[in-house]
């Protein structure tokens, strides 16, 4: 059945999340992960889903969750993903606000979870306190996110100038005729 590569997937994971930027391939992939497992407490519990994609697609029943599930995965990766690139197309390779775009689709992404978490411990919280905590973690994730691969970006640059031979000044090319 494929259970004896368990700890080989387990390995790759390590490998993954040790990397710098192994975090970029993982968090959109937890965000839709959390949010669907959270979606699916609620529902069991009785609450309403918001989404009408999603309230649509369990209505349906089993067979058409894992169709959406895999879909949504995939869109959440190539989506963050591709703001990586935004990002380098917006403000080039070389600063650290590439990192932007990335941020906020995360930042955004993380509205679900987080919504259908707070539903979830306090289901009598009024919907304005529902918001405002909401927002304040969409906001503390985004700039988490952002200062963390911003740090990264720095220690990469600073590293890469450290090791970087010192440059020869050629005195005989003086454009200096005095």
């Amino acid at each position: 059945m494929g259970l004896w590569i368990i700890p080989t997937d387990f390995q790759e994971l390590y490998n993954l999340f040790s990397r710098n930027d192994g975090w970029m391939f993982t968090i959109p992939i937890v965000l839709v992960v959390a949010d669907i497992h959270l979606t699916l407490i609620g529902l069991s519990v009785g609450n309403g889903e918001l989404n009408p994609f999603v309230a649509s697609a369990v209505q349906i029943g089993p067979w058409a969750v894992v169709p959406f599930v895999v879909s949504y995965i995939a869109l959440s990766e190539g989506l963050a993903l591709g703001m990586l690139s935004i990002g380098k197309w917006l403000f080039g390779a070389a600063r650290s606000s590439r990192f932007m775009p990335f941020a906020l689709i995360c930042g955004a992404a993380s509205f679900g979870p987080l919504s259908n978490a707070e539903l979830l411990a306090f289901p009598r919280a009024g919907s304005d306190a529902s918001i405002v905590g909401v927002v304040v973690g969409v906001v503390t994730l985004t700039v988490g996110i952002y200062t963390h691969f911003r740090r990264l970006s720095w220690g990469d640059s600073l590293r890469l100038w450290l090791r970087s031979p010192p440059q020869e000044v050629d005195s005989r090319n003086d454009n200096c005729n005095s």
